[in-house]
């Protein structure tokens, strides 16, 4: 592995490895231990139905079947379906190993536009999101960037800055819960810092002036763009 790469992204990637090992074997261990009991109450039941006449067994082949079925897609969702670890492995297979490597060193640079309590990074040709997993993102693999804010009773509630690929898959780079602050003596609805205020909308800005191919903005248009030109649905 190269000593290019991160060390914040090497602690992300050894973890989501160690964490989908021991996930893997917890979930083997509920699995099989969970069918061992089940198994064992049946062959229970089947021997008190033949010794207690107009018994009815609580635990037959067909319902432990059933429990078995549900049990296994029970541990599917809690222990394989992990957010993070899904994320960062489709990163790990999608991107080069020299693509990976540069934009972690990206990730260093002083010209790095960084969002640092949402562990957001936006580089020269690399976007780079460790909050949720390891997710990078090429400028050229790009179809849409866009802005949105979120309403309660028409008051705005909170903003997010996304982007789309275009091998159709989302990638959610940072939200905010907006505040109303007073801004030149006029009351308006905004990240509250100041500073992270100012970089959200610079890195939106900056994403556009790197991918200029790519949809840009939120509305029907863009949508029907999207769908269109890419086959997202949003």
């Amino acid at each position: 592995m190269s000593d290019i790469r991160s060390t914040r992204v090497n602690e992300i990637v050894s973890k989501q490895k160690l964490k989908q090992r021991i996930m893997s074997v917890l979930g083997i261990v509920v699995f099989f231990g969970a069918s061992i009991f089940l198994m064992t109450k049946c062959a229970q039941e089947a021997a008190k139905a033949e010794t207690i006449p107009f018994y009815n067994p609580d635990y037959t082949e067909g319902t432990v079947f059933i429990a078995m079925l549900f049990l296994g897609l029970i541990v599917y969702f809690i222990f394989f379906n992990d957010v993070k670890m899904k994320t960062t492995k489709r990163t790990l297979k999608t991107l080069s190993q020299s693509d990976l490597d540069a934009a972690c060193a990206e990730i260093e640079k002083q010209n790095t536009l960084k969002l640092e309590d949402k562990k957001l990074y936006v580089g020269e040709n690399y976007i780079v999101q460790l909050n949720a997993g390891l997710d990078v993102v090429k400028y050229s693999d790009i179809a849409w960037v866009y802005e949105t804010r979120t309403s309660m009773n028409g008051v705005p509630t909170a903003t997010s800055l996304t982007v789309w690929t275009k091998d159709k898959v989302k990638h959610s780079l940072a939200s905010y819960q907006l505040r109303l602050v007073k801004v030149d003596g006029k009351r308006e609805f905004r990240i509250p810092d100041e500073r992270d205020n100012h970089l959200y909308s610079a890195i939106f800005d900056y994403i556009v002036q790197r991918a200029p191919g790519a949809i840009h903005h939120f509305n029907g248009e863009t949508q029907r763009l999207a769908k269109q030109q890419y086959g997202i649905r949003n």
